[in-house]
């Protein structure tokens, strides 16, 4: 009998100790295809194979249903010590793609090296900014500052013909881009700014939306605009305005006297060389912007980021 009892207990011991043994601890499976990749179902025995509730260090569907391990994490930059608030992945069609980091009061293109170069430097400070492409143009917003617009262009030498001035690579979107011509008709060494109006036969509308700043060179100092705005429907002339030289960025920026440079009599044409002096324009030929400004606003909405 005691022997018995003692197979009896044995017995027991072991089937509860089986019991008692974590279940699904280290599983594995052989899965032929992992396109439904995660789940949020609360049990892992409600998803299906091929999926899962939690995958680390890979990257799923590079082709179709397959699982790859996740490539190695690199810093992108050091651009400021500010946190990052938004980034993007502007591609144009040829082929050229660029990264757009924003951060306190900067927008900022990094380069696959982590190099920095700054688009603009002015923004509220802190601002998420939502970003998209169209017609190889990315366009930028924030719900604060006006939206912004910029083609990917880096040029930013001081004194060179076709180039920016740097830090001010952006401009306004509903404002053309300003950059440095050959020519030596405006001031030397004087910032300006250009907004455009329209006129359709009988009423004008305008933008508040105001160009990159540029500062004129010693002796390329003429302007070349691109990328000018096309009017509503019926436009039959949009008249570029623009201020007098201004001794910084500071002044230009708050300057709010503009003056009429040229009118294009159509709404298809995007480029315009400005060399007009400054002493030629502030004769103030009518339309003046007081004009212009006192019809339709159709300044670009500043949105919200999303």
């Amino acid at each position: 009998m005691k022997k018995l009892l003692f197979i009896i207990f044995a017995f027991i011991s072991l089937t509860a100790h089986a019991q008692e043994m974590p279940i699904g601890r280290d599983q594995f499976y052989s899965i032929e295809n992992f396109s439904d990749m995660l789940k949020s179902h609360v049990s892992p025995y409600l998803i299906k194979d091929g999926s899962a509730t939690e995958a680390l260090n890979v990257n799923a569907n590079d082709e179709y249903g397959s699982i790859s391990k996740r490539n190695k994490r690199l810093k992108l930059s050091e651009c400021h010590a500010a946190p990052v608030k938004s980034l993007y992945r502007f591609y144009k069609s040829d082929d050229s793609k660029y990264i757009i980091q924003t951060s306190s009061t900067y927008v900022d293109y990094v380069s696959d090296e982590g190099v920095c170069t700054s688009l603009y430097a002015s923004a509220s400070d802190g601002r998420r900014w939502s970003w998209i492409t169209y017609k190889d143009m990315a366009i930028g917003m924030n719900g604060t500052n006006n939206a912004k617009k910029w083609d990917g262009s880096l040029l930013a030498t001081a004194n060179t013909d076709g180039h920016r001035t740097a830090g001010d690579l952006i401009t306004d979107l509903g404002a053309p881009f300003a950059e440095l011509n050959t020519g030596d008709n405006l001031d030397a060494s004087g910032w300006y700014q250009y907004k455009i109006a329209y006129y359709d036969g009988s009423t004008y509308s305008f933008s508040s939306s105001r160009s990159n700043p540029i500062l004129t060179g010693s002796s390329v100092r003429n302007i070349k605009l691109t990328d000018i705005p096309l009017g509503p429907e019926g436009t039959t002339q949009r008249i570029i305005y623009r201020t007098l030289g201004n001794d910084s960025r500071a002044a230009v920026v708050a300057d709010t006297t503009f003056y009429k440079v040229a009118a294009i009599a159509d709404n298809s044409t995007t480029i315009y060389e400005d060399a007009i002096p400054d002493t030629t324009i502030d004769d103030n030929a009518a339309p003046t912007w007081a004009t212009v400004s006192a019809g339709t606003e159709v300044t670009p909405p500043k949105s919200k980021y999303s």
